[in-house]
């Protein structure tokens, strides 16, 4: 209740409603992150827990290049929208 005319009257109404947009952008991430960060977790658990390094370390590079590629793919995406944000003022 008192957050949004706060944030109107400091941010401006154009800039508000970015901040809006990129703020229901990341908050939609974790319904698409589908569990991938706690299935990490739990086979990196599993693998150190039984003392599998070898299996700890395939978990762990798999992730990691999981979340890059996802991470590439919201930075083209983002620089895409910066590049032809000027059509949208």
């Amino acid at each position: 209740i008192f957050m949004m005319p706060f944030l109107i009257s400091h941010l401006g109404e154009r800039m508000y409603g970015l901040w809006l947009v990129l703020g229901s952008f990341f908050g939609v991430y974790g319904l698409f992150d589908f569990g991938l960060l706690t299935a990490g977790q739990r086979y990196i658990s599993r693998a150190l827990g039984a003392e599998d390094y070898e299996q700890a370390n395939i978990v762990f590079n798999s992730s990691l290049i999981v979340f890059v590629r996802i991470g590439l793919v919201a930075v083209v995406f983002f620089a895409g929208a910066a590049l032809f944000s000027g059509r949208w003022w």
